[in-house]
């Protein structure tokens, strides 16, 4: 039995050696890729590609090495090392999946006869209403729907995750009956491109900017003390600011034009919406959520739901291992806002704001604006 052909990204992990493994039971004819990109050292590097051509030998499947190192430095690195030079927190990995994992990966899928790409993503796909949604993992706690928001419809019909019914234990057993030497390998680190994660370090050696000393100000403006450098904050934070002010201080704002770090109370973290650009959606439905305001004076309620308030209620995520929470959004020349019913800690331009339906993925967009 021949169900088609699928070429899936290989790493060499646990992930996608089950994702393999699963899907050969299945009748398709599987083919592993594995993207040589980028990294700040190219012997991680090689040792994954080399992982991965070991898992493929050994299950009797092609491998292929797409070189995509120049273009992923170009437009993933730079816009990581430009976001913070602005005084921004980027999502590399959402950008990646974007235009590598279900960009290029996916053209050369297509471009070679392949009637399928698939991933070791945690997350599902379905057919819903003549349509195709993507939904979260039965197991919520390893979902990565988060990351997924910019797939398309022309796209999700050639598309398979065959993970999003399983559990990280069931996913070591599919391999371990293999006996596959990525059975018991660690968990991917958080930025594949960045060893160990030193991302003050990465950005020290590879920005072409260098983060200068600044001041500390409070809500007024008033200056508080001096900060080591824009790149090393994020908002929310509390701890690491180097300073003592005798009284709790949490990381309100950054701007990076004037070099200064916003201090204030942990109650003036919490915004009631955001503002986002480049945001993407599954599908059409999303219109049923959505309130469009064509005009500059449009209004929203101050508290993000009113009683008898038509708008259907969405889900919000503003980072990938936040809680959903209630919310509502709407469209007004070229921008999303999304209100939360209940105020949000944290919310950091740069980083995404994912939204849901239940367990249904809507869509999502950059946060460039917080509103308190």
């Amino acid at each position: 039995m021949n169900c088609g052909k699928v070429l899936l990204a290989m790493s060499g992990g646990v992930d996608s050696s089950a994702a393999a493994i699963l899907l050969m039971n299945c009748g398709y004819h599987v083919e592993g890729a594995t993207m040589r990109l980028w990294s700040d050292n190219e012997e991680i590097s090689e040792s994954t590609i080399s992982s991965a051509a070991e898992i493929c030998k050994i299950l009797n499947i092609k491998h292929h090495v797409l070189d995509y190192r120049d273009d992923f430095k170009n437009e993933i690195v730079e816009y990581f090392l430009n976001e913070y030079k602005n005084g921004r927190t980027p999502n590399p990995c959402i950008l990646c999946n974007r235009r590598f994992k279900f960009g290029r990966f996916y053209d050369y899928a297509m471009s070679k006869g392949f009637d399928f790409i698939s991933t070791g993503h945690y997350a599902r796909i379905a057919e819903k209403n003549g349509q195709w949604a993507v939904l979260t993992s039965k197991h919520i706690q390893k979902d990565q729907s988060y990351v997924l928001y910019n797939l398309k419809q022309d796209m999700l019909s050639h598309i398979l995750l065959p993970l999003g019914d399983l559990s990280k234990n069931d996913v070591r057993k599919v391999t371990a009956e293999f006996n596959l030497p990525s059975a018991e390998s660690p968990e991917s680190q958080e930025i594949c491109f960045i060893t160990n994660d030193d991302y003050i370090d990465f950005l020290n050696k590879f920005g072409a900017f260098k983060s200068e000393p600044g001041n500390f100000v409070d809500l007024s403006g008033n200056i508080l003390g001096r900060h080591s450098g824009i790149t090393h904050y994020t908002i929310g934070q509390r701890k690491g600011l180097g300073t003592a002010f005798g009284e709790p201080r949490y990381v309100v704002s950054i701007n990076s034009v004037n070099n200064t770090i916003t201090l204030g109370g942990n109650d003036d973290t919490y915004s009631s919406a955001v503002v986002c650009s480049d945001f993407s959606f599954i599908n059409d439905d999303y219109l049923k959520y959505a309130s469009f305001h064509l005009s500059n004076s449009c209004s929203y309620p101050g508290d993000g739901f009113s009683s008898g308030d038509e708008q259907s209620a969405v889900q919000a995520k503003i980072r990938y291992k936040s809680s959903p929470a209630d919310a509502y959004i709407s469209i007004n020349n070229g921008k999303l806002r999304v209100d939360f019913k209940k105020p949000q800690r944290a919310a950091t331009p740069g980083q995404s704001v994912v939204l849901y339906s239940g367990e249904e993925l809507l869509g999502g967009g950059v946060i460039e604006s917080v509103i308190k």
